[in-house]
């Protein structure tokens, strides 16, 4: 039987992130280089940094749910969340009676029909 320790599990954990943040960053610079002109990792890199940490604060923890949080800060400005510039938006994310991950699903739906009117 294969034991795995509590500390080579950490590490698992921490290797799979580090390797989402990479993928995230390139990700950013492909799909948006007018945000990030050059392939500008650096600054990409912290972007992603502050949108894993933003989107965790509300409960969203799905890699891709986490990439629309981050492409929704290149769209809407990096403080979308609590600029009040989108207020509902915020409400959809402060909403408690929302799960964690379903929170882009419910802001992309609000987007759609905008879109359609």
């Amino acid at each position: 039987m294969l034991k795995i320790r509590p500390d080579q599990l950490e590490r698992l954990g921490d290797d799979l992130l580090s390797k989402f943040k990479s993928n995230l960053t390139v990700f950013l610079t492909d799909t948006y280089p007018e945000s990030f002109p050059e392939g500008n990792n650096k600054d990409a890199s912290g972007f992603v940094e502050t949108g894993i940490e933003k989107a965790q604060t509300y409960g969203i923890a799905i890699e891709s749910e986490i990439t629309e949080f981050v492409e929704r800060m290149v769209t809407y400005g990096e403080d979308f969340d609590n600029s009040g510039e989108y207020e509902w938006i915020e409400e959809i994310l402060n909403n408690p009676d929302i799960a964690g991950d379903e929170k882009m699903g419910h802001i992309a739906l609000v987007e759609l029909d905008e879109s359609l009117n």
